[in-house]
């Protein structure tokens, strides 16, 4: 748990993409997605563990960290998207982040389920689509 925790609160370079900031972004937050064996991986982890969270106290605390991490994440990328200056406490931004997290929630547990190229290939086209609009939204 602490290694996706840490991954997601490490300080995150664009990729370079050639001025196109929304590609870069998308990149990005396909890493958060189990597209390949190491993190399909740690997924299967974070749902079982999310999963005993539900049930165990004790590790709602832990889950609660992760899940916050990834709230932060994707509230990141949504400002960056939208240019940096706006302020994280903006509804609408706060909004997007919120859509975006469980965008990225929702595509990993339909990764997890059926992890076949063709999923991977919707599930990268879905994220690249939502930054875009996102993009344009700015």
């Amino acid at each position: 748990m602490q290694r996706v925790v840490t991954r997601l609160n490490a300080p995150k370079e664009l990729p370079n993409h050639d001025d196109d900031k929304a590609a870069a972004i998308a990149e990005l937050l396909m890493e958060t997605l189990p597209l390949d064996a190491e993190r399909e991986k740690e997924a299967r982890i974070w749902a079982s563990f999310s999963t005993a969270a539900l049930t165990d106290k004790k590790l709602g605390a832990y889950s609660r960290q992760m899940n916050d991490a990834l709230e932060q994440f994707c509230l990141e990328c949504i400002r960056e998207l939208n240019g940096s200056k706006i302020s994280e406490e903006d509804p609408d931004i706060r909004f997007e982040a919120m859509h975006l997290h469980c965008l990225l929630d929702g595509l990993t547990i339909a990764l997890l389920i059926d992890p076949s190229p063709r999923r991977q290939q919707e599930a990268e086209r879905i994220v690249r689509d939502f930054v875009e609009q996102c993009a344009r939204g700015a």
